[in-house]
């Protein structure tokens, strides 16, 4: 076992993580952690280790990915990124991004996703806002990705939602709210044409040029309300203005709303 348990750290310029035979975890809160090169956030690469930071400021720096071999969980922090360093599930590992407030005005490239191997990445309860960069992006895996009651606020970039897997990942986007988003690309676009399709149903699309790109297949959409946005159909669809009380600050839905 390799246990480690830090308070109140300053980690930087190096990897923080696991060697490949290990079992055991690393868990970080109440830190700021400003990462610096490729894997500088390498979290366990053994199958059964775990690296867990909770309550943090999280600053991705220069340019690398960080490759998540097993199992790892960010939560109840704060993430910015000043380039494009970049968060992936990867050979079988698994991404936990929750409950997060997610800034990336100064950001570029794709930030979080899942790559290679039947990898999970799992992203919910995040309130996203100020960019305008491909955000997510879901490569060559037979894994899945589980995207779910995040408010994506003013996210702008060319794909915020990005599939160009060319084999079987399940993409499963549910219960988002897409707000106020009217670049000239896409919230949810999949490039490739894999053997599973993006299920996505019960999200509020608010202003949003284009919610929906795809090639080949067939998309499963239910219960999507489209907003002064594009509509893609589907079972259940609406336009109807979904009632936010406060747009573009408080995204909690008044008593009178038809979602």
């Amino acid at each position: 076992m390799h246990d480690i348990t830090a308070t109140t750290a300053l980690v930087a310029g190096f990897t923080l993580g696991l060697d490949a035979t290990s079992n055991g975890w690393i868990k970080v809160y109440d830190s700021t952690i400003t990462t610096s090169g490729g894997g500088a956030l390498g979290g366990a690469s053994g199958s059964g280790g775990e690296l867990l930071i909770d309550n943090s400021t999280i600053v991705l720096g220069s340019s690398g990915t960080a490759y998540q071999r097993s199992n790892t969980t960010i939560s109840s922090s704060t993430i910015t990124a000043t380039a494009s360093e970049r968060l992936f599930a990867f050979n079988g590992g698994t991404l936990n991004i929750v409950n997060n407030i997610i800034d990336i005005s100064t950001a570029s490239s794709y930030l979080l996703g899942i790559s290679t191997g039947a990898s999970t990445f799992n992203m919910y309860n995040n309130n996203i806002s100020a960019g305008s960069i491909a955000l997510i992006r879901i490569q060559n895996s037979t894994g899945q990705a589980n995207i779910h009651h995040n408010i994506f606020n003013s996210v702008s970039g060319s794909k915020v939602l990005y599939s160009d897997a060319s084999v079987a990942t399940a993409f499963n986007v549910y219960n988002n709210t897409f707000y106020n988003s009217v670049a000239a690309g896409t919230a949810i676009s999949r490039g490739n044409t894999p053997t599973t399709d993006i299920n996505v149903k019960n999200n509020i699309f608010y202003n949003i040029t284009d919610p929906l790109s795809y090639t080949g297949g067939t998309p499963i959409l239910s219960n999507n309300i489209y907003y002064n946005s594009s509509d893609e159909g589907g079972t259940g669809s609406m336009t109807s203005n979904p009632q936010f009380v406060t747009p573009g600050s408080v995204f909690s839905l008044q008593s009178t709303s038809p979602a």
